[in-house]
């Protein structure tokens, strides 16, 4: 039997342990020399530099997490490979792998997944990954967990498999080390959180079969709270399990980061989302990004125990304090509280709204109208003096978030004129326009604008009052589809199929102009495009524009989008430019 002892009682600075970083930066595959060194940022331990400067919208480094596991709920995705069923999109943005013809980006899957036949939970895409899951680990925790405890979570179920993995000889001495090092904020877990720990770890040493020191566990489980990460891939604003890798772990939190994680299959990418100087130091958010000042560093202390200071965190904390005309300290921290319980509440209540309008999807469609229209009016009347006794900025979060969500839930609904209205009012008063969360809320906008230039010319919404007309608005479309283009491209790079996907959706609609729609990168195009955007956030009482780039970004953009699929077949969409 393996014993395993409190390793972790006398804890060194990582970036101390010039051998273990080493060691550590192995794991990644990096376009820049890559240093870990003391933080630049106070209280924050080690962290993660670059070398060499780094450009915007660059690949920073990936790697190969040294655990990934799969949420049970996330019943569509493969254990081993990550590939989720279907994958693709179709004419209207929806995922759907058929719709991109002959020539696939993405591989065939099948429609369902193949389950382990011993503990019933594994689930895989195709033999292969069944087989390369059995071989690296499945094979120690199906019998001696999953069939006990099929229900276990991710986070406990990563704990189990790291000391399974160490049992079974796959970690040196140094690699479990690097592990064991990490920061686990052991003395600082609450009470709660503690129970919480002790009952996940139950019955470990009658699963495991041998004598782990329980503190090792606990610790261990601790860390992995601390540091792991979700599995998100760029297509979804879902996680699809947990992840623990060691050099993302390096990576500090800043509320303005200049990087961002995302999964392609089971691989954890890193990509810049502002330049990076040499000798810089790259950070992430560890949280919602979208979320305001006031939720995040209520997630952060509860999460990762501490205070952050940045300056994106005091410039909006200042913005409240202002807006909140308080008398003294005590009330302005009075007032404070009051926005962020009502923020708490309208994410409840859009939570909870989301819930039951996707339970009634197929219902009638009364019923979901009736439903979604209960869901505006509760979060317009909150919004109406929700904000220290004003009405709540249409800037601040959650409320672009939230209308984002009224936006999918309308569309839902074949609703498309309050779906464009919420979608504008959602992405375009969005305080970040960059990472992940942008390109997901700009790529609902566009297909919202897609849908909508779908209806008759002489129908709504085009016969509303200082509504575009269709022409205008296949043009806005047109435009609109080439900023996501450059979004998608920032954020995930050309090598990631979600970004070929979004482009061969987006070359259906790239070509001359015809019927009175100016072609891309003529100086008609952008003339108009500036007045129609304008009319159109007039008329969804919008005072945010989205910057179309000058025009040889323009041009660059369109015929790379098209060269890039000189070899693939693509399905043509519904409307086009030269449509009615």
């Amino acid at each position: 039997m393996a014993s395993f002892g409190q390793d972790t009682a006398i804890r060194s600075k990582i970036h101390d342990d010039l051998d273990l970083c080493r060691l550590i930066l192995t794991a990644a595959s990096a376009s820049s020399p890559l240093e870990i060194r003391e933080s630049n940022i106070p209280n924050a331990g080690s962290g993660l530099f670059t070398s060499a400067p780094i450009p915007v919208g660059v690949e920073i480094f990936r790697s190969s997490p040294i655990v990934n596991v799969r949420d049970p709920s996330a019943r569509h995705v493969c254990d081993w490979c990550y590939a989720t069923t279907p994958s693709g999109i179709d004419s209207l943005g929806a995922m759907a792998a058929e719709q991109l013809g002959a020539t696939s980006i993405m591989p065939p899957k099948p429609t369902a997944m193949l389950l382990c036949s011993g503990c019933k939970v594994g689930r895989y895409c195709s033999q292969a990954c069944q087989r390369n899951a059995w071989k690296t680990f499945h094979k120690l925790e199906c019998k001696a967990v999953l069939s006990e405890a099929p229900a276990m979570g991710p986070t406990t179920l990563a704990m189990y498999r790291l000391l399974l993995l160490k049992k079974d000889g796959r970690f040196t001495e140094r690699q479990w080390k690097a592990i064991m090092q990490l920061e686990s904020h052991f003395e600082e877990q609450n009470e709660d959180l503690r129970n919480d720990i002790l009952a996940k770890v139950h019955g470990w040493g009658r699963r495991m079969g041998t004598d782990v020191d329980f503190m090792t566990v606990w610790e261990l489980l601790c860390i992995i709270f601390t540091n792991s990460m979700n599995i998100r891939p760029a297509e979804a604003d879902v996680s699809f399990g947990t992840s623990l890798d060691l050099v993302v772990s390096m990576i500090n939190h800043d509320c303005s980061p200049n990087a961002h994680v995302f999964f392609e299959g089971s691989q954890a990418r890193v990509r810049s989302l502002k330049a990076i100087a040499a000798g810089g130091e790259i950070t992430v958010s560890y949280c919602d990004p979208r979320l305001d000042v006031l939720l995040r560093q209520e997630i952060l202390r509860q999460t990762q125990f501490f205070h952050c200071e940045c300056t994106t965190c005091n410039s909006e904390y200042n913005e409240h304090l202002e807006a909140s005309g308080a008398a003294n300290e005590k009330d302005a921290i009075r007032r404070c509280e009051a926005i962020l319980d009502q923020q708490k509440t309208m994410l409840q209540v859009a939570g909870n709204c989301t819930s039951g309008f996707y339970s009634v999807l197929k219902g009638s469609e009364a019923a979901k109208t009736e439903m979604v229209s209960q869901f505006a009016a509760a979060i317009e009347t909150m919004t109406k003096s929700g904000y220290s006794g004003h009405a709540w900025p249409a800037h601040v979060e959650p409320l672009p978030n939230v209308r984002m969500t009224l936006a999918g839930m309308f569309k839902a609904g074949f609703s498309y004129v309050p779906a464009l209205k919420y979608a504008l009012a959602g992405c375009l008063m969005a305080g970040r326009r960059c990472g992940s969360p942008f390109v997901q809320d700009l790529f609902e906008l566009v297909r919202i604008l897609v849908q909508t230039c779908n209806e008759p010319g002489d129908g709504m919404p085009f016969t509303v009052q200082n509504f575009p007309t269709k022409k205008e608005l296949q043009m806005l479309t047109m435009g609109y589809i080439v900023i996501l283009c450059k979004a998608v491209r920032l954020a995930f790079g050309t090598d990631c199929r979600y970004t070929l996907m979004v482009w061969a959706w987006a070359r259906t609609f790239m070509g001359a102009g015809a019927g009175g729609v100016p072609a891309l990168g003529q100086t008609v195009f952008e003339e108009q495009f500036e007045t129609v955007q304008r009319k159109l956030a007039s008329w969804a009482e919008v005072d945010r524009l989205l910057n179309l780039g000058d025009r040889r970004e323009l041009v660059t953009t369109v015929a790379d989008v098209i060269k890039a699929f000189e070899t693939y077949t693509v399905k043509p969409g519904i409307v086009s430019p030269a449509g009615n």
